[in-house]
């Protein structure tokens, strides 16, 4: 096996700010699809929300595109900060919820699972609670292509659901229910060539202090996107960085040979405070055997 990396920059972030394109001619934004990826369908007048596990919140307003992998949020309207512009939300760990209230728009609650990629490292590897509401008319379209793409992805071991096709409305795109504005692509969307572009998004919940025992994230190779204790040595300002010490341990092939030592220039995405887990009500009234 390769070593591993327990920190790194440059990486892209999966599930906050995944890479964008302008398609060609409109110059609209949309997710630019990965290997094998196919758009599905995207609808405007959409409001975000998520709360991040480790503090802080992300909300916005603009567009949501579906893939035969993933739901895309794109803040094309509003953002609540200027370094946030889009969410991902793979489908095949997604567990969500449609809701249809009598007063107030229809919308979609669930949690944002992280994957094993480390780039994820906004949600530190805990479910972010999100919502996407659709405030202009019906859902019909939606639903019906979501919840087929969810039952077949879930049920096939990962591979990308096929898109249906829908009905006329040009050469590219299709309107399938009037009282729906969801826009159904029957052929995909081309980027304008140079258009890509991906923003860095800096997430700074907490600083962490010289002693404290925390968990950093395996970015490469043997156990990548796993959590393993550390200590905080200290904090270089001038890179808003920290040093870290591995604490010894045997698993992920000794961290990549990294346990037991010393590592210097953590960024504080790539690290969080450990998971507190309570014991059941039955272990705090002294029944646990």
């Amino acid at each position: 096996h390769g070593p591993v990396s327990v920190a790194a920059t440059g990486k892209g972030v999966m599930a906050v700010n995944p890479a964008l394109a302008q398609e060609l001619g409109s110059g609209r934004l949309f997710p630019l699809p990965a290997g094998g990826e196919h758009l599905v369908l995207s609808r405007d007048g959409i409001d975000f929300k998520c709360k991040l596990a480790a503090g802080g919140k992300l909300s916005g307003r603009g567009s949501l595109f579906l893939s035969g992998q993933r739901i895309v949020f794109v803040a094309s309207e509003k953002s609540c900060r200027e370094d946030f512009k889009s969410f991902e939300i793979p489908l095949r760990t997604l567990n969500a919820k449609f809701e249809q209230p009598i007063f107030g728009a229809n919308y979609l609650a669930g949690d944002a699972v992280p994957t094993t990629d480390p780039a994820s490292a906004p949600l530190q590897g805990r479910p972010a609670p999100f919502s996407l509401t659709f405030n202009n008319g019906g859902c019909g379209t939606f639903l019906d292509k979501f919840f087929t793409i969810t039952d077949e992805l879930q049920g096939s071991g990962g591979a990308e659901a096929a898109p249906a096709p829908g009905g006329q409305m040009d050469s590219n795109t299709a309107f399938v229910d009037p009282s729906d504005p969801s826009v159904v692509y029957l052929s995909q969307p081309d980027a304008a060539p140079g258009s890509e572009t991906q923003a860095n998004f800096v997430h700074t919940p907490h600083t962490f202090q010289s002693g404290e025992q925390v968990e950093v994230v395996i970015l490469e190779g043997v156990g990548m996107g796993n959590w393993v204790k550390c200590t905080i040595l200290g904090h270089d300002a001038t890179q808003d960085t920290y040093n870290i010490h591995i604490h010894e341990t045997r698993d992920f092939e000794c961290v990549g040979g990294f346990a037991g030592k010393d590592v210097p220039g953590i960024q504080i995405q790539h690290l969080r405070r450990p998971i507190v887990r309570r014991p059941p009500s039955s272990c705090l009234a002294g029944w646990c055997s």
